[in-house]
């Protein structure tokens, strides 16, 4: 799912794949 957090856009960053 797309949600527009601190954590998952560092995530999304960190594991483009996601």
């Amino acid at each position: 799912f797309e949600v527009d957090s601190p954590s998952l856009r560092s995530r999304k960053e960190n594991d483009p794949k996601k």
